[in-house]
């Protein structure tokens, strides 16, 4: 995933799915600042979450309770 997914400020809703190569969500996602609900399912992976996203107040709770689940699965 591009750096460059953080410019994209209004996006409100991103789901990401079956994405095989992805490795890490980037830092710069912190600067999405419109982004209310963010899903990530089936994305093996997945290895490193922006810890800014989980305490993010703009995320809604299942939101964040997905993030939480992924961050735990990847200890």
């Amino acid at each position: 995933m591009p750096k460059s997914i953080g410019a994209v400020a209004s996006l409100q809703h991103l789901e990401l799915n079956n994405l095989q190569n992805l490795h890490c969500l980037p830092r710069e996602m912190k600067e999405m600042t419109g982004l209310e609900t963010l899903f990530v399912r089936d994305c093996p992976t997945l290895e490193c979450l922006p810890l800014e996203l989980l305490g993010s107040d703009r995320l809604d709770e299942r939101s964040k309770a997905n993030l939480r689940i992924l961050d735990a699965h990847r200890e």
